[in-house]
């Protein structure tokens, strides 16, 4: 559907961003404040996830029964991806995350916890990756 604007080359805009949006992958799920290139990252996490087996490690502080309701959560948009979560103290993270990225590897995915301490270092050393703030409610 176009939409027609005959203000300043409005028309011209609006043709443009209508096909710019036919472009993007499909996801399940799309979030307000969403971008192309979030969406196209998403599309590209799924597809990641896909060929690794549709599994995603986790590691955090979180009681197990948050983790089930949060994990439910998650399946309800994405249930081909299974979710794999050890728990641990935030220092035992730390360590943990410190030991695969010294040897140049990553068993995690995911990681919430580690010791806020550690943090800045991490981000120094190019450690942690940017993730968008999103809400499954």
């Amino acid at each position: 559907m176009a939409v027609c604007l005959f203000l300043s080359g409005g028309w011209v805009e609006a043709q443009a961003q209508a096909k710019k949006s036919q472009s993007l992958p499909q996801v399940p799920i799309t979030y307000p404040g969403d971008t192309d290139e979030t969406i196209r990252r998403r599309a590209q996490w799924i597809e990641e996830a896909k060929k690794e087996g549709n599994t995603v490690i986790w590691w955090g502080v979180i009681q197990p029964g948050e983790v089930k309701r949060e994990v439910a959560e998650f399946n309800k948009v994405y249930p081909s991806i299974k979710i794999d979560y050890w728990r641990g103290e935030g220092e035992l993270i730390a360590t943990k995350l410190d030991t695969d990225f010294n040897a140049h590897r990553q068993s995690a995915d995911m990681a919430y916890g580690g010791e806020p301490v550690n943090f800045p270092r991490w981000r120094k050393r190019g450690f942690l990756g940017s993730l968008p703030i999103l809400s499954l409610k």
